[in-house]
């Protein structure tokens, strides 16, 4: 407590550290089917991966597509320079999200129909009605 009192940034809850291991807790569940020394070591590096995702303020889904779409293309360099670009704080996959921001929210648009503005009843409408 006297820590809180002399330094104003210190948090009174912990509120923030559980929001973040909430994903972890809320995935045991899941860990069931990760019956492997494999699987498992899978679940974690998803886990690692999705999480610092989050903790960079990165579009996870679209993350997770750039990373997918990226790594292939280096399956077969010995130098790992290019790991550097497939951090989610990297310019190169700031540049990929920035991209396709627009892309995705366009390509929606045209596939649902806008529904027409609801009008105000009005006493004349309602009159209009009943007479027919």
């Amino acid at each position: 407590m006297r820590e809180f009192l002399n330094d104003g940034t210190v948090s009174l809850d912990n509120g923030f550290a559980e929001r973040i291991i909430r994903s972890f807790s809320v995935g045991r569940a899941d860990w069931l089917f990760a019956d492997t020394l494999d699987g498992a070591e899978t679940t974690a590096i998803m886990y690692s991966i999705v999480e610092t995702a989050k903790a960079n303020g990165a579009n996870v889904e679209m993350y997770l597509r750039y990373l997918l779409e990226e790594m292939p293309k280096h399956l077969d360099d010995k130098d790992r320079s290019f790991l550097s670009d497939m951090m989610p704080w990297s310019d190169k996959y700031k540049e990929y999200e920035n991209s396709l921001t627009g892309t995705d929210l366009k390509m929606f648009v045209d596939l649902v129909e806008q529904p027409e503005a609801p009008k105000t009843p009005r006493k004349k409408d309602a009159a209009v009605e009943m007479s027919a």
